[in-house]
């Protein structure tokens, strides 16, 4: 089927750009909006993606204020056209490729609001191509892109509302990834559940270590994605140091030591350490102190909602008080995604730290 987009050079097979290159259901094109005050008093996340070999189209906000989570998912079917990234009151616009978008929501009775402008300030960092195939089948081969920017507009998460100009970073991802769509994914364990893996199992023994990291400094940004297996093996290591006064870059990762997590008095973990080594063997120390965390059940990842086939628009959503601590007990506090302090060396900044190994219920 014929798009607006078909009318550019820019082919790369024989069908018409509604198609991809690969038949499977899996196959994605995404993006993933990172917004936080300097002050680590808030923090949005706005995601979305395409899949054309669903015909689907589905994106979700979640907003962060005072412990209180504010959850909104919208999905439609795609009609062929990857050109139109509207979904109902989620809707996201490129302004200027590689340097400006726009992310807008409408009001809904979900409590979570917005109108605003990303604006580049480092170029895209483009990580290496990632393959991993786990028990005979292809678990992950998709590529990221991550880039440093300032938002600049509004932002209403409840009864919080302020504007002016954030901190953040967006993330680009295309390929193929993780579960099968409409498939349900166990929080704890990140597998599928079946009937033979229920939920209310403890998480493996030997799990993963993994940890994605957009962190904000003064004079440049520091891009992150480590996966370690249950054995030691490095399944991803990548990053880099991403100058904003010239853009160049200045280090890039290739190996991280496993994490160290560190406990308060009470045994609990509050923290990450972890060393970065450089293309040159050079290692510097990153600390990492979580401000805001995320439930991650908030964008739909664990219920089979992304990719979901849908006859027709569909929206849906909840507010959560993360400060009961029934919500710890069930969901795990710091667990996922969260807006962290970082200290990288001497430096400290802000940012978006993703990782499992954090997790706690109180």
């Amino acid at each position: 089927m014929l798009t607006p987009y078909d009318d550019y050079l820019i082919h790369q097979t024989v069908d018409t750009l509604d198609h991809a290159a690969t038949g499977d259901p899996r196959f994605q094109d995404r993006g993933l909006f990172n917004v936080h005050s300097k002050s680590g008093e808030f923090l949005i996340q706005l995601g979305f993606g395409v899949y054309p070999n669903q015909n689907m189209i589905d994106g979700w906000i979640c907003g962060i204020h005072a412990d209180q989570q504010h959850n909104l998912r919208a999905a439609r079917p795609l009609d062929h056209d990857r050109s139109d990234l509207n979904i109902g009151p989620i809707k996201i616009e490129v302004l200027k490729p590689m340097s400006e978008w726009r992310i807008k929501v409408d009001d809904t009775e979900h409590g979570i609001q917005c109108d605003l402008t990303f604006h580049s300030r480092t170029p895209a960092y483009e990580f290496r191509p990632v393959f991993i195939r786990r028990n005979n089948s292809v678990d992950h081969h998709q590529i990221h892109v991550m880039q440093s920017g300032t938002y600049s507009g509004w932002v209403r998460i409840g009864d919080y509302v302020t504007e002016g100009e954030f901190s953040g970073s967006r993330d680009r991802s295309w390929g193929m990834r993780g579960p099968q769509a409409n498939e349900v994914i166990d929080m704890k364990t990140h597998l599928p559940v079946t009937d033979s893996n229920a939920s209310t199992e403890p998480a493996p023994q030997g799990r993963t270590s993994r940890a994605w990291i957009a962190a904000e400094f003064d004079k440049y940004a520091l891009h992150g994605w480590f996966w370690t297996d249950g054995s030691g093996n490095a399944l991803i290591a990548d990053g880099a140091v991403i100058e904003v006064a010239d853009g160049t870059t200045r280090s890039t990762f290739n190996r991280w030591s496993l994490p160290e997590v560190i406990q308060d008095s009470r045994g609990l973990p509050e923290s990450l350490d972890m060393t970065l080594f450089d293309e040159h063997g050079v290692g510097t120390s990153l600390h990492a102190r979580p401000l805001i965390s995320r439930c991650p059940d908030g964008n739909g990842y664990f219920k089979g909602f992304y990719g979901r086939k849908r006859s027709n628009l569909h929206v849906e959503g909840e507010n959560w008080d993360m400060s009961q601590p029934v919500f710890r007990k069930e969901f795990g506090y710091m667990n996922g995604p969260m807006l962290a302090e970082f200290r990288y060396g001497e430096d400290v900044g802000y940012g978006i730290l993703i990782t499992a190994l954090l997790t706690r219920d109180e």
